[in-house]
């Protein structure tokens, strides 16, 4: 079995404008105190993380409403080229099935994530349309956002009006298109309108 992390780490990834990014304090050293423990600061949606639909909806789901199985199953890994918009063409030819994870890998994958790029690709709400129709477990983007950064958060509220959360800022640099497994486990928050989570892809 191989393991593929998907995970942007913490402290090299730039937040969303305007909120918290991670710190981490040494609250006790070896030196002083004999041990070591720190304080962590970072917003919920930092890195790769979940988005519930209480994010956006004052009504909806939280991170504890869903269980553990929309982030773990079968999941599909597609191809997006260099598409900014990414919409429900690139779906053509990709085989999909009821229940699945979806994972659209664009150019995000190959930038850096340590400065916040605003131009970065995302899906269009034509795209979550279609893969609503499955239906979908679960939407996942390479990039902050499954919408852009300007403009109303359609593919955000198409997705939570249909009950679904959304994995956002996951690294598919390594990550050949096809069919996995993946595990995206977000903290155990139950209020949660979100949390960073590590996110891997498995395949035999």
């Amino acid at each position: 079995m191989t393991v593929i992390d998907i995970t942007r780490p913490l402290d090299a990834v730039a937040p969303w404008p305007g909120e918290q990014g991670f710190h981490r304090e040494l609250t006790r050293t070896h030196a002083v105190d004999g041990w070591e423990v720190a304080r962590l600061t970072l917003g919920s949606h930092l890195g790769t993380h979940l988005d519930a639909p209480a994010h956006l909806l004052p009504a909806g789901a939280r991170l504890g409403e869903f269980g553990l199985d929309p982030f773990v199953g079968p999941a599909v890994v597609v191809d997006c080229a260099e598409a900014r918009a990414v919409g429900p063409r690139v779906l053509d030819g990709v085989e999909l099935l009821p229940g699945d994870r979806v994972l659209l890998k664009t150019r995000n994958s190959f930038r850096d994530a340590v400065t916040f790029n605003e131009d970065f690709c995302h899906p269009t709400p034509a795209l979550a349309e279609r893969l609503l129709s499955l239906p979908l477990s679960l939407l996942g983007v390479d990039g902050p956002s499954v919408d852009s950064f300007s403009g109303e958060p359609a593919v955000h509220r198409l997705l939570f009006t249909a009950g679904l959360p959304a994995l956002e800022n996951v690294d598919l640099s390594r990550v050949t298109p096809g069919r996995y497994r993946l595990i995206c486990l977000p903290l155990s928050i139950p209020a949660a309108e979100g949390s960073p989570c590590r996110a891997v892809l498995l395949r035999k």
